[in-house]
């Protein structure tokens, strides 16, 4: 009973917020083009990375909210080296977040710098790793509607003789759920004693 309690208000807690989100997700669709974003983003790599980074202190938003913003962001071409470090120091070093940990830890201003570069510090290190090392994309494509399809793997699983004779007898059936053709588990069936 007390874990339902704590689970909705928590539900309860993060609606305003992920509705926010939305709608800030839903004026960014419509009135921000590419181009636009372009216009405001630094030129070089590093330079967008720091402006992720700290344009983040400029938008009190909780996780929740930031999320929908950061997927709208990046269909509109902003670079992952940019999006993902807004998206981790947005809802911890934006103000209203700070002076709640100056509060909530004894009036500190120690664990208020800890903290804000504490996140400085994780962002950075992502938007490098994503601006100079990781090369793909980070986001799956868009689903297509379609409904995954099972299909049955034909080859023989290969196992130990004792394994394969406890299935001989059990007549195991093992299916593979796959989504656009990439095996997401497998599952085993027991037909039989």
């Amino acid at each position: 009973l007390q874990a339902g309690a704590i689970f909705l208000s928590i539900i309860i807690e993060a609606l305003p917020f992920v509705l926010i989100g939305s709608i800030i997700s839903g004026a960014i669709e419509v009135y921000v083009t590419p181009e636009k974003v372009y216009t405001f983003l630094p030129k070089n790599r590093l330079g967008r990375i720091f402006f992720g980074t700290f344009i983040g202190f400029l938008f009190p938003s909780c996780e929740c909210g930031i999320v929908p913003i950061i997927n709208r962001f990046l269909e509109k071409k902003v670079p992952s080296y940019t999006a993902i470090p807004f998206l981790v120091t947005a809802p911890i070093i934006n103000p209203i977040v700070l002076f709640a940990t100056y509060s909530a830890f004894g009036n500190s201003i120690q664990m208020v710098l800890l903290r804000s570069l504490g996140a400085i510090l994780v962002a950075t290190i992502l938007g490098i790793f994503l601006g100079f090392v990781w090369e793909g994309p980070i986001t799956r494509k868009a689903s297509t509607g379609a409904k995954p399809k099972l299909e049955r793997r034909e080859e023989p699983i290969k196992a130990s003789a004792s394994l394969q004779r406890d299935r001989r007898k059990d007549k195991t059936i093992r299916r593979t759920i796959a989504s656009s053709g990439v095996a997401l588990m497998d599952v085993r069936i027991r037909v039989g004693t």
